[in-house]
């Protein structure tokens, strides 16, 4: 035994404790610089590091450096699974190496075909509701990058012994090693370059039909408004034309009643008072007239613009409050303002569109406004604001 060599592992506790520390630091950072290849598929090298630390310090403390470096996998993947697979990695090659005589590569392959395929499954398929195909991916990753790195683990201890004298490993296990390396680079090379060309090129498509479908819906929203906006704009005009407020009613009822559109629409006078609505009684029996809006955060933009506008969404406050969009249009008299026309809008035929254009495609979607307030949304974590 030489100076350096313990008989729980290679370093004496002289070392051990620096050495320990260096490769749990050294796997968190092998974790974190992961090599994505698909999507949430991601290669990770953190347990060569808990590889190394069984074969230097001893089974104890290279299952405690594996539970320490997998731990970063929860912040990665929002699950601790990976944690109880590292682990258990390190004990069921740890105890195939120090009671069985075995080699670390065969050992760590035993331990993906017997224990760690079957636990990827339980906790992905079982555990989490993953589907089957994915978890087949998860299970054959996970198995592929575990052998590499173990591996990549041996060689880089056999190297060191090789030089430090330490450690005898016989002449088949180096032999066997270097097959089951150049065999596993250049595949893993090849899987790596071609996934990351494959996941590009689908990224790029995913990209290009979104953007290309963003634009679709836009200028059918743009369209949409538009026709709802000359409506409004021509009340305005009529307006202008000095009709009063009672001669107005009959011209709002048509262009609600004209328009499933519309919701409510209504005349302001130049103090925010409504002075014309349809319909008359909302939704709670109360009546639309003579009701102040002064406060809306929109007139002072019609009042210095004197242009017609879509407005961000506000809460509404005729009969159940609920946020809504509205058009508005200012009446202009002798080049003053002089109140304004305002649409309040049913957006149902919009959601409608979108929810049978995106949902054959199973996309998620939310409209805003751009104070960035939801207007519509299909995703469950998205409300309304």
């Amino acid at each position: 035994m030489t100076p350096l060599q313990s008989a729980n592992g290679v370093v004496t506790n002289k070392y051990s404790i620096p050495l320990l520390l260096a490769l749990i630091a050294s796997g968190l950072a092998g974790n974190y610089f992961k090599f994505p290849i698909f999507f949430n598929l991601d290669f990770l090298f953190g347990s060569i590091f808990a590889l190394l630390a069984l074969q230097f310090l001893g089974l104890g403390r290279g299952i405690l450096a594996a539970a320490i470096i997998a731990s970063y996998t929860y912040i990665l993947w929002n699950h601790p699974y990976e944690i109880i697979v590292m682990s258990a990695e390190v004990a069921f090659v740890g105890a195939l190496m120090g009671r069985r005589k075995m080699g670390m590569v065969l050992a760590d392959t035993l331990y993906w075909l017997i224990v760690g395929m079957p636990l990827v499954y339980l906790f992905y398929h079982v555990a989490m509701q993953v589907p089957l195909s994915n978890t087949y991916i998860a299970m054959t990753k996970q198995a592929v990058n575990g052998i590499a790195n173990a591996v990549a683990a041996r060689l880089i201890f056999t190297c060191y012994a090789v030089w430090s004298r330490s450690y005898l490993i016989s002449f088949s296990e180096i032999v066997y090693n270097l097959l089951a390396f150049f065999v596993l680079c250049p595949t893993l090379i090849m899987l790596a370059v071609g996934s990351r060309t494959d996941f590009n090129q689908t990224d790029l498509g995913i990209r290009t039909g979104l953007r290309d479908k963003s634009q679709l819906v836009g200028l059918r929203l743009e369209t949409w408004v538009t026709n709802r906006k000359s409506v409004i704009i021509n009340l305005a005009e009529m307006m202008s034309a000095s009709k009063s407020p009672q001669e107005m009613q009959p011209y709002l009822e048509q262009a609600k009643k004209s328009d499933v559109n519309f919701q409510r629409v209504g005349l302001l006078d130049k103090e925010a008072t409504t002075t014309a609505f349809y319909p008359l009684l909302d939704e709670l029996g109360q009546r639309n007239l003579d009701t102040s809006h002064a406060d809306r955060p929109f007139i002072p933009q019609l009042k210095k613009t004197l242009k017609p506008m879509l407005s961000e969404v506000f809460m509404g406050r005729r009969g159940i409050p609920k946020p809504v969009v509205a058009v508005l249009a200012p009446v202009v008299i002798s080049g003053e303002y002089d109140g304004y026309v305002i649409g309040i809008l049913s957006l149902q035929q919009i959601q409608e569109y979108l929810d049978k254009n995106l949902h054959q495609n199973a996309m998620l979607y939310t409209l805003l406004d751009k104070n960035g307030h939801v207007i519509m949304s299909n995703r469950a974590d998205q409300k309304v604001t």
